[in-house]
């Protein structure tokens, strides 16, 4: 099943790009691809720049979706496209797939601690630094966020707590934000068979046989790191969270709403009426285009675009 999901998911992705609205989208826009994050590392990301901006820009992080099984930064192309027409040096990165937790973290970790090596070279100013993901990279940004604001005892913690630039906005969107525990979602008969199959797939594979969350594992889950945290020793940067109405896990981002208040942190969490999982990925449609001119208001009351 997870084979026939990726196919039809990489060639609709193929597809949008013979879409008018994404042929203009790519006019001006820059790509450098398939960056390495270091010596023998065998990860890569890809860099994008639109010609309109000069001089140093806000840095986006992008993480790719796709349930921690599937997809890369490939099949992501449209994000990079377009948060680059906006103004950011977009970094967009892979990392490693159909493994269980915490390699996937770890990858993003040390993406993260790479491009703020070289972010200046790409004209990025990291003092405008942003974090974004749908899904399963929603899931791997606010979980980054977290490691810049809380203490952690894992081994890829300290060095992304102990950077000098952190994240001012975050952008987890659509998000399984709960890794642990996927009964809340199998009970659910709204839910159709096939896609609750899905999400016991992924909660299985990504932390097999882990039903409630121990403090190595904690981190897998992120949304239930912040309902149960202490006080952050730094703040937590604002969030926008935007998600549909009809995405089978939509609930995890209306919990991460009401967290985000408890925790005193500067949020939105739209919710838009009849979008699916990742809806925000169909960039030309009118509910796409709600949700990206909401995010920029956002953003722009940070200064970022």
């Amino acid at each position: 099943m997870s084979v026939l999901i990726e196919a039809l998911l990489r060639g609709l992705s193929n597809l949008g790009k013979l879409h008018p609205y994404s042929r203009r989208l790519r006019q001006g826009v820059k790509v450098a691809r398939n960056l390495r994050y270091g010596p023998g590392s065998d990860d890569t990301f890809d860099v994008y720049r639109h010609d309109d901006f000069s001089g140093p820009r806000p840095v986006l992080i992008y993480i790719h979706g796709g349930g921690f099984r599937i997809l890369s930064k490939d099949t992501h192309w449209m994000f990079g496209q377009e948060l680059a027409r906006r103004g950011f040096v977009v970094f967009s990165i892979n990392y490693r797939l159909a493994l269980p937790f915490s390699a996937a973290l770890e990858d993003a970790a040390r993406a993260v601690l790479h491009i703020h090596d070289v972010a200046e070279a790409h004209g990025g100013d990291l003092k405008q630094l942003v974090y974004a993901g749908e899904s399963a990279g929603a899931n791997l940004t606010l979980a980054l966020a977290i490691l810049h604001s809380w203490r952690r005892e894992e081994h890829f913690a300290a060095p992304i707590f102990n950077l000098p630039h952190r994240p001012r906005v975050i952008l987890p969107a659509c998000g399984m934000l709960e890794v642990h525990n996927p009964e809340r979602y199998l009970q659910l008969e709204t839910i159709p068979v096939w896609i609750r199959d899905r999400i016991k797939a992924v909660c299985e594979g990504y932390l097999p046989e882990a039903q409630e969350p121990e403090p190595s594992s904690i981190l897998a889950s992120p949304l239930r790191f912040l309902e149960s945290a202490a006080p952050p020793e730094r703040p937590m940067p604002a969030v926008f969270a935007g998600c549909g109405t009809r995405d089978p896990v939509m609930q995890d981002t209306v919990r991460l709403g009401a967290t985000l208040s408890k925790l005193g942190v500067e949020h939105e969490v739209p919710l838009y009426e009849g979008g699916l999982h990742s809806f925000h990925a169909l960039v030309w449609s009118a509910l796409a285009q709600a949700f990206w001119q909401a995010q920029d208001a956002f953003l722009a009351r940070h200064h970022l675009v």
